[in-house]
């Protein structure tokens, strides 16, 4: 059998089965490599061309899920975690009044809340790391 892999369909195709229905960018590989390609996907990795069309395995680079919203709770569980939570209390209680209320009864902090980057700044926090309380609150 004679096998092809086609960067443009990221597909293996035999001619046997395929015929003349082959990607005109399609390589030639041997039947080792397509065995081992298979098995490595198998295995969770992942299979890409290489600068020259020829395919690879890699690692996939993870995806993380960054929640749009956590419940206050989650919210005040993960900053007392990290040692957050009195400070940004103490921060609260000396912002607007519309902020207070916002702190004592909404059910939710949502990731777009402009109390969010004011919160930020007062654990001296970037984007990266709030993402990350988002992440990590989510779980509790």
């Amino acid at each position: 059998m004679d096998y092809y892999y086609s960067p443009s369909t990221n597909g293996f195709y035999v001619t046997e089965i395929h015929g003349t229905n082959i990607p005109e960018d399609a390589v030639a590989i041997t039947s080792q490599q397509h065995a081992e390609l298979l098995f490595g996907q198998a295995s969770g990795q992942q299979i890409i061309p290489d600068e020259n069309g020829f395919p690879i395995l890699i690692q996939p680079v993870p995806v993380f899920y960054i929640p749009t919203s956590i419940t206050m709770r989650q919210c005040r569980l993960q900053l007392l975690a990290d040692g957050k939570l009195d400070q940004v209390e103490t921060a609260i209680a000396s912002m607007p009044k519309a902020a207070q209320i916002e702190w004592e009864y909404a059910a939710t902090v949502e990731r777009s809340n402009p109390l969010v980057p004011a919160l930020m700044q007062v654990a001296e926090w970037d984007e990266n790391r709030v993402d990350q309380l988002f992440i990590d609150a989510s779980k509790l």
